[in-house]
C-alpha cells in the first residue's frame, strides 16, 4: 500500500520568511556599517528638516502670543496712537513757538499746570455726537469754562455743565460753535466752525495762501494746535475758500481728558448763519 507523504507542520520557517530574514539581516548590516563609517550622516540629511521644523514652530508660536488678546492689541494701537497724537501736537506747538518773541514763549508756557483728570463716560456714538460726559464734577473741582485737553494735550472743547460728581463737555466740532483761532505759520486770525461728527470748517480770504498740512491754533494758552488742514475747497473765481480740517485726537476712542482752567476766557459760542 502506497503512502502518502504530507508537509510538516512544525517547520520552523517557510522558504518566504527565510528570504524576508535574510534582507531584514542585510538591511540591519548595512545600516550598521553606514552608521559605523559615516557616524553622522543621518542626523546631517535630517538637519534641514528639524531647522525648518523648528523655524515654523518659532513662527506659529510668535504669531499665537501677538494675537493672543484682541483686547491687549486695540489697547496698545489706541496707546501708540495717542502718543503719535501728542508728538505731532508738541512738535507743531514748538514750531509756532520758536517763531515768536521770547516773551510770547514764557506766557504761553507759564500758564500750563496740571487739572483734574476725568474719565469718559459717554462719547459719540454712544452719547449725543460732539458731547462728552465726565465721571468728574464740582466735588472735583471742575466749574463752567474749564477748557478740555486730550491725553496728548490737544484743545478739545469746554465745559457748559456740572453736577457734584459729573460734567459735561462741548466740543469745538459741535454743529455751529464757533472758535477764535490761526491759521498756518504766519497766524492768520480765523475763526473755527464746527460741523458736528467731528469736522471742523474755516473760512479764509484766498490771499491768506493757506494750504493743505498747515496746522489749525487756538488759545489755550499760547497757541495750541487743534487739527490740521485736510482740503481747501473754492472756485477758483472767488475770494474766499473754505478749509476742511480734520481734528487731531479721535473723538470716537477717547478714554480720558483733562479739565483745565486756562485763563484765557475760553467758551462756547454759536453761529447765527451756517457757514459753507
Amino acid at each position: 500500500m502506497k503512502k502518502t507523504y504530507l508537509p510538516r507542520r512544525n517547520a520552523l520557517l517557510t522558504v518566504r520568511e527565510l528570504s524576508w530574514g535574510a534582507r531584514a539581516v542585510l538591511l540591519v548590516c548595512a545600516v550598521a556599517l553606514v552608521r559605523f563609517a559615516l557616524p553622522n550622516v543621518f542626523m546631517q540629511i535630517a538637519a534641514p528638516f528639524l531647522g525648518v521644523s523648528a523655524s515654523v514652530a518659532r513662527a506659529s508660536h510668535a504669531v499665537i502670543n501677538s494675537f493672543s488678546s484682541t483686547a491687549e492689541q486695540a489697547a496698545e494701537n489706541e496707546r501708540l496712537r495717542e502718543e503719535n497724537v501728542a508728538l505731532v501736537a508738541e512738535n507743531a506747538r514748538l514750531t509756532k513757538q520758536s517763531s515768536q518773541s521770547v516773551v510770547e514763549t514764557n506766557v504761553s508756557t507759564t500758564g500750563a499746570s496740571r487739572g483734574v483728570v476725568a474719565q469718559v463716560v459717554a462719547r459719540p456714538p454712544v452719547g449725543p455726537y460732539d458731547t462728552l460726559v465726565l465721571d468728574q464734577g464740582q466735588s472735583a473741582g471742575v466749574s463752567d469754562g474749564m477748557e478740555v485737553f486730550s491725553s496728548g494735550g490737544v484743545p478739545l472743547g469746554v465745559v457748559t455743565g456740572t453736577t457734584s460728581d459729573f460734567s459735561r463737555a462741548v466740543l469745538f466740532s459741535s454743529p455751529d460753535v464757533q472758535t477764535a483761532g490761526w491759521a498756518g505759520e504766519r497766524s492768520v486770525p480765523v475763526t473755527i466752525t464746527g460741523r458736528g461728527g467731528g469736522v471742523l470748517v474755516a473760512v479764509l480770504p484766498r490771499s491768506a495762501n493757506i494750504m493743505v498740512g498747515d496746522f489749525i491754533y487756538v488759545p489755550g494758552p499760547g497757541m495750541l494746535p487743534i487739527g490740521v488742514v485736510a482740503r481747501v475747497d473754492g472756485d477758483a473765481t472767488s475770494p474766499a475758500v473754505t478749509l476742511r480740517i480734520r481734528p487731531l485726537s479721535n473723538l470716537f476712542s477717547l478714554g480720558s481728558v483733562e479739565l483745565r482752567t486756562t485763563g484765557v476766557g475760553q467758551s462756547v459760542e454759536f453761529a447765527s448763519s451756517t457757514a459753507p
